[in-house]
């Protein structure tokens, strides 16, 4: 069982900004695995094909990590079989990376998602949404939308990162890093 979680902020308001690419790479997957994520539970909105749990925390993203152990616990998903989606403030926007272990890099969802599991081990799919016009304000920066310019790249972005996690469902960590990390 994999359980793969986007990681972003519910509601109409957050749609379209940086900080919810992690719900748009998770649309995305969701969109190419054909799995409608409908159902309410542990926090989240998932959906499932019985060899693959998708989901989207309702907690806002600084507590993800509360959806993140429940799903875990309910689904006996160890933390090698989660997959994280996730912005990234310190990567190009029109990158990704495939990782697995590692800090938090300051991003509050994924300390939030360490702290709760216990561990780092997980493998996490980051997503660049940095661009020349990067505020100084970071919390701005992170829930603002992208630009016309923008957005082509981004967009570009979130298919490689759904791509990258239907790559982990049945390939290894490293063969995924060699294949999207570039």
């Amino acid at each position: 069982m994999k359980l793969i979680i986007g990681l972003g902020n519910p509601g109409k308001e957050y749609i379209g900004t940086r900080h919810n690419a992690g719900f748009d790479a998770a649309d995305s997957l969701a969109g190419i695995l054909n799995i409608k994520a409908t159902r309410e539970e542990c926090f989240a909105v998932l959906g499932g094909n019985g060899s693959v749990v998708l989901a989207k925390p309702q907690t806002y993203m600084n507590l993800s990590g509360e959806a993140a152990v429940c799903l875990s616990k309910k689904f006996s998903a160890t933390a090698k079989e989660i997959i994280l989606l996730h912005d990234e403030l310190d990567l190009p926007l029109g990158t990704i990376r495939v990782k697995q272990g590692g800090g938090s890099a300051g991003h509050k969802g994924v300390q939030s998602c360490i702290e709760k599991l216990g561990t780092n081990e997980f493998t996490r799919i980051r997503i660049g949404i940095s661009s020349a016009d990067k505020k100084s304000d970071t919390v701005s920066f992170v829930l603002s939308r992208f630009t016309k310019e923008e957005k082509d790249f981004y967009l570009k972005s979130i298919e490689q990162a759904a791509l990258a996690a239907q790559f982990l469902l049945a390939g290894t960590v490293e063969e995924a890093m060699n294949r999207f990390n570039r």
